[in-house]
């Protein structure tokens, strides 16, 4: 393991695959009036040996210590596993070689009792497979000791998925589940339409659903949330009635174990509902068995181009949009999941909007008002465009990413992306 600050290294420019959305002029202010709060940025990316774009989000262990990735930087230029400590230290994990093990991390990670981190990596893996010979991504786990084993390397043929850009979910038994957003279904979609698959410790990787590209969905980008039954719920980016994308529950329908059963609990239209919900984090899911996520089309009629929504779907089936964003003040494009706290408030990150444009953090109240928590500007050292939602510590402190901005003089125009709490006076 490596600890760094600011050291020399290959560069390279990510390759972020959201769909670009052209925003109009700001309007006058929309969302609520920030609350006191105080921002800090914790870490700032120089795009060398320490990464660069930390496009996923963050974990946080009893200790206080931060785990995420960059996609792009390090020793190779593929992107890292790193950990920051309360200090702001930051210590790099492993660095991707870009090769079998692994290239361009998009997701957040999830971490065992024993401190081992699992994640996946959109591009490596097989060489001959996917995009020329890139690899279709891959499965890793990385352990205590800096080792990191690949559990499995995705082919994109065969019914196998491709390029899963999304964080996994871990069952009791330890078996972990995911979604690619291209493979599996070859016939229906060029690339194939998306898959969710189970891998255990052992490697072992089965094919859930291959989705079919018509009103079961297409594309899903983000992870899975789990329910006490086992039944799998996520959302798909396309595809539905609408072409809008989905929310599904994937339920396990008995053995043998492999076998569910896919079931669209809503589809978008595009409207005032929401549409394309092409999240990065996994959907919220309270006690009561409602959903809550986020879209980036959709939303406010007065946005002309449709700048995305905050939803609600109740476990009856009943959707409705919670806040439409409309390019002002409020942000716009959230492609991040969401957080919940005790009280039922809900809190995430727009990509773009805000004052500069260049998004923010809001909270969310159970009535639906919005606040501006922080609006990224880019300049002074600051973060701008965040695509993955923060994370809450037991005091109600954010954490969060911000995949560009920070330090002005790394390659990247903006900068190389930041680390960030947010303290937020109750």
């Amino acid at each position: 393991m490596t600890s760094t600050r600011k050291t020399s290294g290959t560069r390279r420019r990510a390759v972020i695959l959201a769909t670009a959305i052209v925003l109009v002029p700001l309007p006058a202010a929309i969302g609520g009036t920030a609350e006191a709060q105080t921002y800090n940025i914790l870490y700032t990316f120089t795009g060398q040996v320490d990464g660069a774009q930390p496009v996923g989000g963050l974990i946080r262990d009893a200790q206080g210590n931060l785990y995420g990735t960059t996609c792009c930087g390090g020793n190779y230029g593929a992107g890292n596993v790193f950990m920051l400590d309360k200090e702001g230290n930051e210590t790099v994990l492993y660095s991707f070689t870009g090769g079998a093990d692994g290239n361009q991390p998009y997701a957040s990670l999830i971490r065992d009792a024993k401190g081992n981190l699992y994640g996946t990596t959109f591009w490596g893996g097989v060489p001959s497979a996917c995009n020329g010979g890139t690899g279709c991504g891959v499965v890793f786990k990385l352990d205590t000791t800096g080792k990191l084993t690949v559990l499995h390397a995705f082919t994109g043929t065969g019914g196998d998925g491709a390029n899963p850009y999304d964080g996994l979910v871990e069952d009791h038994k330890g078996i972990l589940y995911g979604t690619t957003l291209n493979g599996g279904n070859l016939a229906a979609c060029d690339g194939g339409c998306g898959a969710v698959f189970s891998v255990d410790m052992a490697g072992d990787e089965k094919v859930l659903y291959n989705f079919a590209g018509g009103e079961d969905g297409v594309n899903p980008f983000a992870g899975l949330v789990q329910d006490p039954k086992g039944n799998l719920y996520g959302t798909t980016a396309f595809g539905g009635s609408y072409g809008q994308g989905t929310v599904f529950e994937l339920e396990h329908s008995g053995e043998p174990e492999h076998s569910w059963r896919e079931r669209v609990l809503y589809a978008f239209t595009g409207g005032a509902d929401g549409g394309q919900p092409l999240m990065l984090g996994y959907l919220v899911r309270d006690e009561k068995g409602n959903l809550y996520g986020t879209t980036v089309r959709g939303g406010a009629s007065s946005c002309a181009f449709l700048c995305g929504a905050v939803f609600e779907l109740e476990a009856s089936g009943k959707e409705r949009a919670l806040h439409g964003f409309a390019a002002g003040t409020d942000g716009a494009n959230p492609y991040g999941g969401l957080v919940q706290d005790a009280k039922g408030n809900l809190y995430g990150v727009t990509n773009q909007g805000g004052i500069a444009n260049y998004g923010t953090v809001f909270k969310l109240d159970k009535a639906g008002k919005e606040t501006v928590l922080h609006t990224f500007t880019g300049t002074g050292g600051d973060g701008a465009g965040p695509y993955y939602g923060p994370i809450l510590d037991p005091k109600g402190n954010l954490y969060g990413a911000a995949a560009d901005g920070g330090d002005s003089g790394c390659y990247l125009d903006l900068g190389c992306g930041i680390v960030y709490r947010l303290t937020v006076d109750k």
